[in-house]
């Protein structure tokens, strides 16, 4: 088979909901612990990462730019969001800045076809770690499993800091731009 033919019969998946029934007696809908959410416009790209994702046993849901991603996540706790960068509408960049500020602390992993040029912007937007595509199974394993993650933690604390100088006003606002 070519690649368009498996492409085409490829669904994307849909993280699967149970219902249970809290102390009050009420119904409530809650998300599998193992979903994660795929943006990507390009559904090529988010075809081969929900495969990859499937095989290591995850469920997956998809968006196809940053807006839906907030409207998803909003509504779903994920394992996981797999954030491409650059999109339209919202870029994957302003979309894990938005999850940020309202307390949204879900592992984003950035994916890019840029390389390690877009690494240090997404971890200071807010991403846990980044990969660059195409996507490599081991890669995605491995930023899943959070490794890699304490340099990007330092890079991330880095970035708060110089956050918390501008906002006191202790940096020129030229130095900000950089972020």
């Amino acid at each position: 088979q070519d690649m368009d033919t498996m492409v085409q019969k490829f669904e994307l998946g849909d993280c699967k909901t149970s219902s249970q029934v809290n102390q009050n007696g009420d119904s409530t809908t809650t998300q599998q612990s193992n979903c994660v959410l795929v943006v990507d416009d390009a559904i090529v790209n988010a075809k081969v990462a929900v495969s990859i994702l499937n095989k290591f046993g995850y469920t997956t849901d998809t968006a196809n730019n940053g807006r839906e991603a907030l409207e998803k996540a909003a509504s779903k706790r994920y394992a996981a969001i797999l954030m491409d960068i650059e999109m339209p509408i919202m870029n994957g960049i302003d979309a894990t800045k938005a999850l940020r500020s309202r307390g949204d602390r879900t592992l984003i992993i950035g994916i890019s076809g840029h390389a390690e040029v877009q690494r240090d912007i997404c971890i200071a937007a807010g991403m846990n770690n980044y990969i660059a595509k195409p996507l490599k199974p081991d890669d995605l394993k491995n930023a899943l499993a959070g490794k890699q993650v304490a340099v990007s933690a330092i890079i991330h604390q880095q970035h708060q800091q110089t956050m918390k100088a501008h906002q006191a006003g202790a940096l020129p606002s030229d130095e900000w731009s950089d972020f």
